[in-house]
């Protein structure tokens, strides 16, 4: 069996985790899609906003692992999603699990659903990138700069992206990045990679309600959320330094 390596993806909406886990799950699929072996950790409580509820329609029970699930889909690498005990922090684990790894595999990628308060992720180990999507009030941007503090301070090479959740139209969101970015950089030293402005369409409305994601929609097109998904897996796929070396 080959070694793999793995990067790690920690996702985080401070005020809605349903959209959080709308975009993990898009996130998996259009991993699984680019070839990638892809394992979810999902740290939210079950319950509407679990990933195994919004794949509903694809995932396969595991009866000898009740929190672990599967989704098989032709052609592509295996998801595993595994649902965290209650309480239960995020550590990085030292080798990928033998479920998801095949042989000859190159890499694998892990996506953390993080639970979303600060207490969580303060006691987490650090991923190598995290995405925070925030409203554009002050209150969320205050709450904003509080979580990549937080992620900051976790591990300084981690790389963080952020996206705006309801801002009304992109050029609003860019204009408030911007200021925000400057923010952040006068007081962390760091810079942020803005991803995109994440309006909640009727496609995505109804991706929920059918527990199917997005990138499975015969009529997707050109939402944000798979725009949002594209534009940071093309960033990563340019950018080999992102990846490590499972010990």
């Amino acid at each position: 069996m080959a070694e793999a390596q793995t990067r790690s993806i920690g996702v985080c909406h401070p005020d809605s985790r349903l959209i959080q886990s709308c975009l993990v799950t898009n996130l998996a699929l259009e991993l699984a899609k680019r070839q990638h072996p892809v394992m979810v950790q999902d740290f939210l409580p079950p319950g509407e906003a679990s990933i195994r509820t919004l794949m509903g329609t694809i995932v396969t029970q595991d009866e000898q692992a009740p929190d672990q699930a599967l989704i098989r889909l032709y052609g592509l690498p295996e998801i595993l999603i595994a649902q965290a005990r209650p309480g239960q922090v995020w550590k990085v684990p030292g080798r990928a699990p033998e479920t998801i790894i095949r042989e000859g595999s190159r890499k694998w990628d892990q996506l953390i659903n993080l639970e979303n308060n600060l207490d969580f992720l303060c006691s987490s180990d650090a991923a190598s990138d995290y995405i925070l999507i925030t409203q554009t009030g002050d209150n969320p941007m205050l709450k904003a700069y509080a979580y990549l503090k937080a992620m900051h301070a976790r591990h300084d090479r981690s790389r963080l992206y952020l996206v705006m959740d309801d801002a009304p139209t992109l050029k609003d969101a860019e204009h408030l990045f911007n200021r925000f970015n400057g923010f952040v950089k006068k007081h962390l030293g760091i810079s942020i990679v803005f991803l995109g402005n994440l309006i909640q369409d009727e496609t995505l409305q109804r991706s929920i309600v059918e527990r199917r994601p997005l990138v499975l929609a015969r009529e997707r097109g050109e939402t944000a959320m798979v725009s949002i998904c594209t534009r940071f897996l093309d960033t990563l796929e340019s950018d080999d330094t992102l990846r490590m070396e499972v010990d």
